[in-house]
């Protein structure tokens, strides 16, 4: 058996050695002949200049990250107004829908319909379609739903601004794309 294997293994490497050895002159001898056809360059000089560090002209401006540059950012007083306040208050105390617990990217408005009366908007989430109408709340932003129409709905969001006071913004969601 240690025979028959030893004759199979010579059979096969047998060919492969003879090859190795046939045309490395050829393939030697073409590489020298190539190196010989490319000039050789020196390579050239670079100077590098001394560092010279540069003052910073910014400490006197505004810091963008303190609490005191905020409102001059915004361009408010600094006073939280008392509606707004008012508002936010008014939103934390009722009890939150189901819609609010989607972000307004992930819903789409795919159509509208009248239902006893009133336009009822057509919303899909997560693959369902949800009616929504005026009053409804959608979007974590505490977003209240002031206008519905064929071309889209219109919605009051409450948010914070770059100063840190709450305001109401209206928001769009029209047919057939999602909200940005």
């Amino acid at each position: 058996m240690r025979a028959m294997a030893g004759l199979l293994l010579a059979g096969l490497l047998g060919p492969l050695g003879a090859c190795m050895d046939s045309g490395q002159q050829d393939v030697h001898e073409w590489m020298v002949q190539q190196r010989s056809r490319v000039p050789v360059r020196p390579a050239e000089r670079v100077t590098i200049r001394p560092y010279q560090p540069e003052p910073y002209q910014g400490a006197g401006g505004i810091d963008p990250f303190g609490a005191a540059s905020a409102p001059m950012v915004a361009g408010q007083s600094g006073r939280r107004s008392a509606s707004a306040d008012a508002l936010l208050v008014q939103e934390r105390a009722r009890a939150r829908e189901m819609l609010e617990s989607y972000p307004l990217e992930a819903m789409t408005l795919v159509g509208t319909m009248a239902q006893e009366g009133q336009v009822v908007a057509l919303v899909r989430v997560e693959g369902l379609i949800h009616a929504v109408r005026v009053g409804h709340h959608l979007g974590q932003n505490y977003g209240r739903v002031q206008h519905i129409s064929e071309a889209g709905l219109t919605l009051r969001e409450v948010v914070q601004d770059p100063a840190g006071a709450w305001v109401s913004r209206p928001v769009t969601l029209h047919m057939g794309e999602k909200s940005k």
